[in-house]
């Protein structure tokens, strides 16, 4: 795996889809500062970065063990 591909970007729909979580969730979740923070693209478009959602799936699947 290359750097880029631990950089890469992914849209708030992908997001939604990998998390199963809506959109208000995400939302939520962000306000909270429980979430990975997303990155600015242009005026009413963000990305977050794949290795951080993936991150935080992981840790979420963790919790559950604990």
């Amino acid at each position: 795996m290359s750097s880029n591909d631990n950089n890469r970007l992914v849209g708030i729909r992908e997001v939604m889809k990998r998390t199963s979580l809506s959109l208000t969730f995400i939302k939520r979740l962000r306000k909270a500062g429980d979430f990975p923070r997303a990155v600015p693209l242009g005026d009413r478009r963000i990305g977050f970065v794949e290795s951080e959602v993936s991150d935080w799936i992981a840790g979420r699947i963790a919790a559950r063990a604990a």
